[in-house]
């Protein structure tokens, strides 16, 4: 697997259809995707979504639901190491 970027930057790149398509899968908003209190399955799942969709724009939901929760956790482990002061976890921006 390549180092995939940074979730926040990911989610940034996201176009509105995407969004759109993350928070149907989910069946909840992005907001409460990614807040305290989220179902974690579906919260890895979506950071699945969102690195897999900035890497490959046809990417898909059921793609992300095929990722390990290894896979996952590297993903995030990797953004961790390439940028030592980037915050763990997801962020929507503002």
């Amino acid at each position: 697997m390549t180092t995939p970027p940074d979730l926040s930057s990911a989610l940034e790149r996201l176009t509105l259809a995407d969004l759109e398509e993350l928070e149907d899968a989910a069946g909840v908003s992005i907001d409460d995707l990614f807040g305290d209190g989220a179902p974690r399955a579906k919260m890895l799942r979506a950071s699945a979504f969102v690195v897999g969709r900035s890497a490959d724009p046809d990417f898909t939901w059921d793609d992300a639901g095929r990722w390990t929760l290894a896979d996952v956790v590297a993903a995030i482990g990797d953004q961790a190491e390439a940028d030592p002061q980037a915050p763990s976890g997801a962020s929507t921006g503002s």
